[in-house]
């Protein structure tokens, strides 16, 4: 049972041998060479969440690679963990290979290379659209995925830079502990969110459940979710925070959304205060609210120029993979019609013929505005247009216009309709993902 690799090695899900479950972890422990008793640790916890709890994954979604000649023992391993994201107003089944290790021992034998060529075949099989990795800067290219969006920022304020209510003042907007009767808001207001956003995560009722009362305490992804209430103690959006063990002073903000019942200005420094109120009830020792993930660029815009926020707007960025490019732009065909209506291409017909110099051509074919056809095609003459290496995906995730991606790549060429029309069917945006982990 499963793939059988030179020097022995056997490729196998968790599913075809589940007795792997149970050594899976302190094989991840030693994989990733950490101290400590490994059954302690957090990064252990989030494993076994992933192994045991996981409302989204089952043993199918894990591979590992063993050795018959050193009694079994699991050499490397991978998750695939299955989630739903938005591009703008459309689901797209998105698989994200993570936590991905290999023992010291054996290193540089191809291993990683065959797990995700059974890890892409699954994926795609399952229906997904998109694989969506973080990781190690550019290795992950050699399996066919690009830098495509960002992965978030990095900011920071002191707690002393804060101003403090006065005594006489009630703030309009305070925060409360998140309760299970909120999921139906927190679905709104993540919708909401897509409307602002060209990536976005999707969490359904079942995974904001888990998020709220399913989570290990130790784990690194357990978040302490609060309800920002107005007045009348109505919800009208959620803020999602956790200390990490790496930064024992800092209270980490990973999520900050407003519905449409209130905006980012007048929830600003209630929220802020009532953050920081919250960070030091609990621990003394925490002296600044740190950002990371996404933030709506108005909360951005008002942290720096407002209070001087250290703020880094790009930290790093996450590798994505489209395995069937034909699928993914026909899933995603009625956003690129909605923003033909009313530009400069409106009611455009026409093809748009583009070129990935090593492999078939992408052909997109149009009629009065609608996408009628969308193929791969090998045919004569010149295309479109031409993106070297991975950069089209750089377009399609609003992560760089055509003319940035030229500024750098001057193979990348297209014609002077087609770079209307693609400035106008992928423009610049920016994502806020906060992924299923």
């Amino acid at each position: 049972m499963g793939k059988l690799l030179s020097g022995g090695l056997i490729l196998r899900s968790l599913a075809e041998n589940p007795q792997d479950k149970e050594r899976f972890a302190e094989f991840m422990h030693n994989a990733f060479e950490n101290d400590g008793d490994w059954r302690e640790s957090g990064f252990t916890a989030w494993i076994n969440e992933l192994l045991y709890t996981h409302p989204s994954m089952n043993l199918e979604h894990v591979w590992c690679v063993v050795d018959p000649a050193n009694n079994g023992k699991i050499v490397s391993g991978l998750f695939l963990i299955p989630q739903i994201w938005r591009y703008e107003d459309i689901e797209i089944p998105v698989g994200r290979p993570e936590i991905v290790g290999t023992l010291p021992d054996y290193r540089r034998r191809g291993l990683v290379r065959e797990l995700f060529d059974v890890l892409h075949k699954y994926s795609e099989q399952q229906g997904d659209l998109i694989q969506a990795i973080t990781g190690i800067p550019y290795f992950y290219r050699k399996f066919g995925y690009g830098v495509a969006t960002d992965l978030g920022l990095r900011g920071q304020i002191p707690f002393t830079a804060i101003p403090k209510v006065n005594d006489d003042e009630t703030p309009t907007y305070t925060l409360r502990p998140a309760e299970i009767s909120d999921i139906p808001s927190f679905l709104e207001f993540e919708q909401s969110a897509s409307r602002h956003a060209l990536l976005t995560t999707a969490r359904d009722a079942t995974l904001w459940h888990y998020e709220l009362t399913g989570r290990n305490p130790k784990s690194p992804w357990y978040m302490h979710y609060h309800t920002i209430c107005n007045q009348n103690h109505d919800p009208v959006g959620f803020v999602g925070f956790n200390n990490a063990e790496s930064a024992k002073h800092s209270m980490i903000v990973w999520q900050w959304l407003i519905g449409d019942d209130a905006n980012y200005l007048e929830t600003f420094e209630d929220i802020l205060r009532a953050m920081r109120d919250i960070a030091k009830s609990n621990d003394e020792k925490i002296v600044t609210v740190d950002f990371y993930s996404t933030l709506h660029p108005a909360l951005v815009q008002l942290l720096k120029r407002q209070y001087g926020a250290s703020m880094r707007d790009r930290m790093y960025a996450w590798y994505l993979r489209i395995p069937d490019h034909v699928k993914f732009i026909q899933r995603i065909a009625p956003v690129l019609e909605c923003r033909l209506v009313g530009s400069a291409a409106r009611g455009y017909t026409g093809k748009l013929r583009i070129n990935f110099y090593q492999r078939d051509d992408l052909l997109i074919v149009f009629n009065k505005g609608k996408i009628t056809e969308v193929k791969l095609t090998r045919e004569e003459g010149y295309p479109n247009a031409r993106f070297p290496h991975d950069t089209w995906i750089n377009l399609v995730f609003g992560a760089n216009t055509e003319a940035e991606i030229q500024n750098v790549l001057p193979d990348t060429m297209s014609t002077a309709e087609s770079a209307v029309l693609l400035s106008i069917l992928f423009p610049k945006k920016k994502s806020s993902l906060f992924a299923v982990n």
